[in-house]
């Protein structure tokens, strides 16, 4: 009784430190999966903005380059338009914005490739604790199919404690009948041999009864 008392007890024991154990799991997946999905809105937002950003500096270029080739067709020699102060700042605007275009376009490139990266991170965690938690779940219903059946033990082991118990009260109870039955024997077979005593002085002559020669 006391040893299954023992394992129930530290089977109860386990039970609550994997609950416990699932728990803070479960805080610990919340907790990283809100800071992966602001991580994932924030890079998101930021290549909205990266790309309205590349659009907007590609209408600029072909709009430069349309009024690019329209002083073309009415200038210099060969095509090319005149180089003046304008025309030759108009082309380092344009050489500025195809870098800033080739910059933007690596950007997102980049944030593209982050924003893969964490959605798949993000991914592996939520298949990593479904899997943790169906293991978690699994031991701690086995613990408890455990405790359940151990404790049926117990009351099995508790019922048949009480029997042996009632079976030697019984068994007491029966020695103490047969003890005050053989007393009771005895004292009938004491009082038989009296009785055979006394018949056997009465019937003797009363003048013999107290001769010791008899």
């Amino acid at each position: 009784g006391a040893e299954l008392q023992a394992t129930v007890l530290q089977l109860e024991e386990e039970k609550q430190q994997r609950e416990a154990a699932l728990q803070s799991e479960r805080g610990r997946f919340e907790e990283e999966k809100q800071q992966l999905g602001n991580l994932i809105a924030n890079l998101q937002s930021s290549l909205s903005e990266s790309q309205r950003a590349q659009e907007e500096l590609q209408q600029d270029l072909r709009a430069q380059e349309g009024r690019g080739g329209g002083q073309a067709r009415g200038g210099g020699r060969a095509g090319w338009p005149p180089s003046t102060p304008s025309t030759r700042r108009r082309c380092g605007e344009r050489d500025s914005a195809l870098q800033q275009l080739q910059q933007l376009g690596e950007a997102n490139a980049a944030l593209s490739s982050q924003l893969q990266a964490v959605a798949q991170a993000r991914d592996a965690g939520q298949a990593a604790w479904a899997e943790e938690k169906t293991e978690l779940s699994r031991r701690v219903s086995e613990l408890e199919g455990r405790i359940l059946e151990l404790g049926a033990q117990q009351q099995q082991q508790g019922a048949a404690e009480e029997l042996r118990a009632r079976l030697r009260e019984l068994e007491g109870r029966l020695r103490d009948s047969q003890q005050r039955l053989a007393d009771r024997e005895k004292l009938a077979r004491e009082n038989t041999r009296l009785q055979e005593r006394l018949l056997f002085l009465e019937e003797i002559p009363a003048e013999h009864r107290g001769d010791p020669g008899g």
